[in-house]
């Protein structure tokens, strides 16, 4: 590369940036807040673009999971999987194989992996779609991740949610005009 080439690639990529960084700089980062003012998470998008729902990180031990909160609180969408036909044994659930670590839950709980993924048969499961416990015909043997309750969120946060401005916003200390 010459190096007449690479002053032009510096002099595009010098206005470039600095659009960037002022357009960033202009958008504000929300948080989610709960009825008592308690901070619940960082919004990091709204997955069906509306102020619906808001997906929210969090850790728990090592892992990162997100869960997706709505107005009410925790929103449902995945299936839990039960050895017992009462949806009453083990939990387990399907392995997703994403960069984050996979989570199942359900209006009522959230679940994590809890080891390595084992050959069972699976014969009942719990989803929000069902509405409550299904059995299953005949069991379904495949691998599933034995999966256990994180901590129950309704002990932390008070629904209704609200999104807010967070206050950590870098202030750049140049004027608005």
């Amino acid at each position: 590369m010459s190096l007449t080439f690479a002053s032009r690639l510096g002099l595009l990529a010098v206005p470039l940036l600095c659009a960037v960084a002022s357009s960033a700089a202009a958008i504000e980062p929300f948080v989610l807040v709960d009825s008592n003012g308690k901070t619940v998470g960082p919004i990091l998008d709204m997955p069906h673009g509306d102020s619906h729902m808001a997906r929210i990180p969090f850790r728990v031990g090592n892992q990162r999971i997100t869960l997706v909160m709505a107005p009410g609180g925790l929103t449902g969408s995945g299936t839990v999987y039960f050895e017992a036909d009462t949806c009453s044994s083990q939990p387990y659930m399907l392995a997703s194989g994403g960069l984050l670590t996979d989570i199942e839950y359900t209006r009522d709980r959230a679940l994590v992996p809890d080891g390595p993924a084992r050959l069972v048969s699976v014969r009942s499961f719990s989803s929000t779609l069902s509405g409550g416990c299904t059995r299953l015909p005949t069991p379904d043997h495949d691998p599933y991740l034995p999966a256990r309750d994180l901590v129950g969120l309704s002990t932390r946060f008070t629904p209704p949610f609200r999104i807010q401005a967070s206050d950590e916003v870098i202030d750049l200390d140049v004027p608005a005009n």
